[in-house]
């Protein structure tokens, strides 16, 4: 029994590509070869998306309009970090570093579009360091980093971007202080870095391409995964079996020819059992966040505080509603236009990721309520024209696909939880004013 819960175990971690994970983040600062760096995301259904399960457990409630791509363990203790790219041709993009053990993330790790000066031909740099490397150039694009930060995570967020257009994550050199030391200028500082290093990171998934392609179908795909798991074990049974091998030796009665036959596909069955423990959890953790208790289904609205303990971007809002729609409509009413950058509306099940067919709906496939003006797919742009123009959204297992009406599917998940996001508000005032609201309808009486 023991072999087969140590087999399972490692199948699990292989088959969800946490063990790759786990490999990049202990060896990988001390043993360069065993280190994968290579841009990622948590968006289900991106060709570089992350298992579906450690997407709930490190991603939860993903934006499905947000391409990002991120890259994990940036090695801010050797100095200041280069970053070299071209705008992403989208509605909205952004950088930010999240810091490991911080309680909430800070405006400062953070750099949007607007706030970003380009080069003559179009491109950016971008510098991430400490006040004392702050670069000294005029209009510098820089990111502080904490003195005592070691490390983080860099992401690149990219709201919108044209279907089926391909962009790409910005070249990175690690620790280029020398080069933005002595730089009197962005172009000189890559120079410099080129001169010294000969290249920037090589680095996986640096291209990007949104529209229709097949989910999953990069390095980390899931039939990637599990062939992995399925060579491994084969690999054990021809090893225990090989004239000479050793393994029988180093542990008796386990890694022999007899009991691995037996015990991996034992452990094949406690991997998937594993598995399914796990999306258990994951959905009664979310159950039970501390945020949900108290919010009455179809009724209550938490109504997000920028000075709040976010873990997210500090600028990006949320309006979270429990929802139930099992036995009724949910209808949830917002405002598709304000001083805002961008709004959606996500419905989620408990296991913070949203329904397979991946429905949602946002500001420019939203239909406006009968009495406003304006149509879906006409380009959204904050301000305050147009502020008092609203939405209806209803949440439904039986959809009716009527003209001019936002329907979300829930039939998968009757119950869950719906995000509002409101991206870059202008002030405290706007987001009490954009309050959504929410009730339960009859199905037949809408």
């Amino acid at each position: 029994m023991i072999p087969a819960f140590v087999f399972g175990f490692v199948d699990f971690l292989v088959v969800t590509g946490a063990l790759r994970a786990l490999i990049n983040i202990t060896l990988g600062a001390a043993l360069p070869a065993a280190r994968y760096n290579r841009w990622v995301s948590n968006i289900p259904g991106n060709p570089t998306s992350l298992d579906y399960l450690l997407v709930a457990f490190f991603g939860p409630f993903p934006e499905m309009n947000d391409f990002n791509s991120v890259l994990t363990q940036v090695p801010f203790s050797r100095g200041p970090v280069l970053l070299k790219g071209v705008p992403p041709r989208c509605r909205y993009w952004s950088f930010q570093v999240f810091l490991p053990g911080a309680k909430s993330n800070s405006p400062k790790q953070c750099l949007r579009d607007t706030e970003i000066s380009l080069e003559p031909d179009g491109s950016y740099t971008v510098v991430l360091s400490t006040i004392a490397a702050k670069p000294k150039w005029p209009g510098a694009n820089w990111i502080e980093i904490p003195d005592d930060v070691s490390k983080g995570l860099l992401c690149l967020r990219c709201y919108c971007p044209r279907n089926g257009e391909a962009f790409k994550a910005p070249d990175v050199w690690f620790g280029a202080g020398n080069a933005v030391k002595g730089a009197s200028s962005a172009a000189a500082a890559v120079s410099a870095a080129n001169a010294a290093f000969g290249s920037s990171e090589r680095l996986g998934n640096q291209i990007r391409v949104p529209g229709m392609h097949p989910a999953q179908n990069g390095p980390g795909a899931l039939h990637h995964r599990l062939s992995a798991a399925v060579a491994l074990n084969a690999a054990l049974l021809v090893a225990s079996a090989w004239p000479g091998s050793l393994l029988p030796e180093l542990l008796p009665g386990v890694l022999t020819p007899s009991s691995l036959s037996l015990s991996l596909p034992s452990g094949a069955l406690v991997a998937l059992a594993l598995h399914k423990v796990a999306w258990l959890l994951v959905r009664r953790i979310y159950r039970r966040t501390p945020a949900f208790q108290g919010l009455t289904p179809n009724s209550s609205v938490l109504v997000p505080n920028p000075k709040g303990d976010l873990k997210g971007h500090p600028r990006h809002l949320y309006y979270t509603i429990p929802y139930d729609a099992t036995t009724c409509d949910v209808q949830v009413k917002g405002f598709l236009r304000g001083a805002f950058t961008y709004t959606s509306v996500h419905a989620y099940g408990w296991s913070s990721l949203p329904p397979a067919n991946g429905q949602f709906k946002y500001d420019e496939t939203l239909w406006p309520d009968e009495n406003a003006p304006g149509a879906p797919g006409t380009a959204i742009s904050g301000g305050s024209s147009g502020s008092d123009e609203k939405y209806t959204v209803y949440l439904t297992t039986q959809m009716t696909c009527r003209p001019r009406t936002n329907e979300i599917c829930v039939s998968e998940e009757p119950s869950g939880v719906c995000v509002i996001r409101m991206i870059y508000p202008e002030s405290q005032a706007e987001v009490e004013r954009c309050t959504p609201v929410v009730q339960s309808v009859k199905r037949g009486e809408r």
